[in-house]
């Protein structure tokens, strides 16, 4: 099996779920899921990438704060070997621009209101001003334009089973898997605006899994994992 490595982080995911299938993993809100059930959510969102024609080296952004499609969207970019992006829904339209704009993501995956605040018009201008942008999944109610990340993601695609087996091997652990971004200090100045850093997969465990002892239980690797999320762009 390809998860037994224990080389990528997404493997873990693999190996809790065939460890403790129903312990607790995530815990948003009400919204729990347990490491079968997210193993599953994993897989899905990963099919719905390899649909949307998510490549190897293809960017995904994730407009949102911490939460579980925090860590599913990024664990199965990681498994189709996409990388992933946290964008804060704090920023600015100029923010966002410029880091969009920097990184070209293929996907854009968002919340659609965030503290009161509507994002549509917000992505939509951004969908309008960026061609790269193939594919919007709205996280609530979708708009004009874009799709309902559940309604996407649930859809079964029993055909890509095999494809997504087949580049999960063709990940390797040296290939990059996340983006990150300086602080900076202003973003119309090109010598002060945020800096783009990349970290392979193998990087990315020594990052958020570093905690994950076998003296920890699973789900409380899995929280010390999305605290660390929250350190990863989406958080200002």
């Amino acid at each position: 099996m390809t998860w037994e490595k224990l080389n990528q982080t997404w493997h873990y995911v693999e190996k809790w779920a065939k460890a403790r299938p129903n312990a607790e993993a995530l815990v948003f809100g009400d919204e729990k899921l347990t490491w079968r059930e997210f193993t599953g959510q994993m897989d899905a969102v990963a099919r719905a990438y390899l649909e949307i024609g998510i490549e190897k080296g293809d960017r995904v952004a994730l407009l949102s704060m911490a939460r579980n499609e925090f860590l599913t969207t990024y664990m199965a970019a990681g498994k189709v070997g996409a990388i992933w992006l946290g964008l804060s829904p704090k920023y600015t339209l100029d923010e966002l621009r410029y880091q969009i704009s920097d990184c070209r993501p293929k996907l854009l995956i968002t919340l659609r209101e965030y503290m009161g605040n509507d994002l549509a018009e917000t992505v939509s201008t951004l969908q309008k001003e960026f061609s790269f942008l193939k594919k919007i999944l709205v996280v609530g109610d979708p708009f004009e334009g874009a799709d309902g990340f559940a309604a996407y993601v649930g859809k079964p695609r029993p055909d890509f089973d095999a494809a997504l087996a087949q580049r999960a091997t063709e990940v390797k652990d040296t290939d990059d898997a996340l983006l990150l971004y300086t602080t900076g200090d202003t973003f119309t100045s090109p010598e002060d605006s945020p800096k783009c850093l990349k970290a392979a997969g193998k990087t990315s465990i020594r990052v958020k899994w570093k905690k994950s002892s076998k003296r920890m239980p699973p789900s409380s690797a899995a929280s010390a994992g999305q605290r660390q999320s929250e350190q990863t762009g989406a958080e200002r």
